[in-house]
């Protein structure tokens, strides 16, 4: 695409020589490129502060470090708000500890019964056996 001899230097050019802010210098290129070209160059993403090396950074906190709350976060960005939880009073309870954990159990909506696996998608009949509702 393009023929004849480059200037001194320009053969070690980078995408981050042209650019100028918002402004792209063209002019020190020693031939004309096509406007797709040119294009297709400004799509390149280039890092405007740091050392100018390539690094890794997590788009989800505010100083690109990954976290695991940062990641959590994301992943429940798009579920429904959490119903929250009024059963605090269990643990205040005066019983054998395995009770107190069935009960915890049974407001979180965690034992499984057939209507709870039907939920979940194992294929169960919800009908109860004893009294057929």
């Amino acid at each position: 695409m393009i023929k004849g001899p480059l200037r001194q230097g320009e053969e070690n050019s980078t995408v981050a020589d042209l650019c100028c802010g918002q402004n792209w210098k063209w002019e020190l290129t020693s031939f004309d490129l096509p406007q797709p070209i040119k294009e297709r160059i400004k799509a390149v993403p280039i890092q405007l502060n740091g050392s100018g090396i390539d690094t890794v950074l997590w788009k989800f906190s505010k100083n690109g470090e990954f976290t695991v709350s940062s990641a959590y976060r994301l992943a429940n960005q798009r579920e429904e708000p959490a119903i929250p939880f009024h059963g605090q009073w269990i643990w205040k309870l005066d019983t054998l500890p395995r009770i107190t954990c069935f009960l915890w159990l049974c407001l979180h909506g965690s034992v499984p019964v057939k209507e709870v696996l039907a939920e979940r998608g194992i294929n169960c009949d919800k009908v109860c056996p004893l009294c057929r509702v």
